[in-house]
């Protein structure tokens, strides 16, 4: 089974515990038609081999909307600009999106990217809470999460990796990763970044910078 289709299988298998906190809920990408169909073809396209790459963990996708496409942090736009992958999604952009393939496109473009980097997150699927998008991390189901988040990033090391893990979220996400037992989990190198979302929110004046911090980790 090459990448592409061990990433598939996850999305395919994944249960969500059945003791989470009342409101809370998990939402697999993969459970929904279009979704699915994405995720399959953005796997096949790049990831249909064993290549050893660097892996990133953010903290969890966005909320299940009109632009999200359930590959992480590509957006509609991206997945057909970019990925050249056709699609109904929204074309609107989504912060995180817009950042990630600006850094995409600084380092020669998707099959470039995609053939020394996949990316990920700490928690895989959408969290909400009574409806409303949340943070793993979050005081009120962190504990709830941590075993889930463990058994995750022990999923992803049995992946082809050339040791590298670059964490984005220079805060809780990061915080939490150093606290779990376990970690670093066999990473030679941990580098951790500011989160796209910040930089596009808070940052934007400085983006050229951030773009160059995050080539250079990712090279």
């Amino acid at each position: 089974m090459d990448f592409g289709a061990k990433v598939v299988q996850f999305y395919r298998d994944f249960r969500p515990p059945e003791n989470l906190p009342d409101g809370i809920e998990l939402a697999n990408p993969y459970e929904h038609p279009a979704r699915r169909g994405a995720i399959e073809q953005f796997y096949a396209k790049f990831f249909s081999d064993e290549f050893a790459r660097i892996h990133i963990l953010g903290i969890n996708p966005s909320r299940l909307n009109t632009t999200a496409t359930g590959v992480n942090y590509t957006d509609g736009y991206a997945l057909k600009n970019y990925c050249e992958i056709d699609n109904d999604f929204s074309q609107s952009r989504e912060l995180t999106a817009d950042f990630f393939y600006r850094v995409v496109d600084a380092m020669g473009g998707a099959s470039t990217f995609y053939r020394r980097v996949f990316p990920w997150a700490m928690m895989p699927v959408t969290v909400t809470k009574e409806g409303n998008y949340a943070n793993y991390y979050s005081n009120d189901i962190l504990e709830d999460m941590k075993s889930l988040v463990s058994d995750n990033i022990r999923w992803l090391t049995s992946l082809p990796a050339n040791g590298k893990l670059v964490i984005l979220g220079a805060g809780e996400n990061q915080k939490v990763f150093n606290g779990l037992p376990g970690s670093p989990f066999g990473y030679n190198e941990v580098v951790t970044l500011p989160h796209p979302r910040w930089i596009m929110q808070y940052n934007r004046n400085k983006i050229d910078a951030y773009i160059e911090d995050y080539v250079n980790a990712l090279s």
